[in-house]
C-alpha cells in the first residue's frame, strides 16, 4: 500500500518548523497538480517526496548550501540515490546496484566545489565512501577504528582522468539521515534497500 503524508505531520514528526517545511516543498519538488483544483487543499507527499524535502533542508540548513545549489547537487546525486537504494522500492536486493559485489553498511558523501582552475565547468563533483566492514581496536588510552570501503567518483575528475584536489568539501553520511527519516517516520527500514545491512553495521 503506498503511503501518503501531510506536511504538517512531517514537520512535526522531523522536528522542522511547518513554514520552512513548506519553503523548502515549493523549492524542491514540482508543483502539486491537485493544489490549484481545489480551495484548501493539503498537499499529500509520497515517503520518496518527503526525503526529498527532508535531504535539502539538510543541504541548505546544515550545510548551509543555497536554495540554487541545493538544487544542483540532488539532480546531481539523483540517479546514484536511486541506484544504492535511497528511494523507496526502487533498487533490489543484491548488494549494489552500481557495479558492487559487496554489501555496503553505510554511505558517506563529500561534496567538493571544483577549483576555478581544474579545468572542469563550475559546479561540484562527489566522492562516494561505502563503508563495507569497520572493526574497533582497544589500545591503553586509545581507540582504533579500521574501515574497509569502496570509493566512487562521480563529476570530479578531467578529461585525462585527474581528479584535482578539492579547495572545500561537505560530509554528508547520507546513510544516517535515511535512517533517522526513517525513525522518525516509524517506516519500516526494508523499504530502503540502503538500509537493508545497516543493521548489521556495528
Amino acid at each position: 500500500m503506498i503511503r501518503y503524508f501531510l506536511g504538517r505531520d512531517l514537520a512535526d514528526r522531523l522536528h522542522v518548523p511547518l513554514a520552512r517545511w513548506k519553503r523548502w516543498a515549493r523549492e524542491f519538488l514540482p508543483p502539486d497538480p491537485l493544489g490549484g483544483l481545489q480551495s484548501g487543499y493539503a498537499r499529500h507527499y509520497s515517503i520518496d517526496e518527503a526525503f526529498t524535502v527532508y535531504l535539502a533542508g539538510h543541504l541548505v540548513s546544515r550545510s548551509r548550501f543555497s536554495i540554487p545549489e541545493s538544487r544542483q547537487i540532488l539532480s546531481d546525486l539523483d540517479h546514484w540515490l536511486a541506484g544504492e537504494g535511497y528511494r523507496a522500492g526502487t533498487a533490489t536486493d543484491s548488494p549494489g546496484e552500481n557495479g558492487d559485489t559487496e554489501a555496503v553498511h553505510e554511505h558517506l558523501v563529500l561534496i567538493e566545489r571544483r577549483p576555478s582552475d581544474s579545468g572542469l565547468s563550475p559546479g561540484f563533483g562527489y566522492t562516494i565512501r561505502g563503508i563495507l566492514a569497520r572493526q574497533l581496536h582497544n589500545r591503553p588510552g586509545r581507540q582504533i577504528e579500521e574501515e574497509q570501503y569502496r570509493t566512487i567518483r562521480l563529476q570530479s575528475g578531467t578529461e585525462d582522468g585527474t581528479h584535482p584536489q578539492p579547495l572545500e568539501q561537505w560530509l554528508i553520511w547520507i546513510t544516517r539521515i535515511l535512517q533517522h527519516f526513517v525513525e522518525c517516520l516509524e517506516l519500516n527500514p526494508h523499504l530502503f534497500a540502503a538500509l537493508r545491512q545497516r543493521s548489521k553495521f556495528p
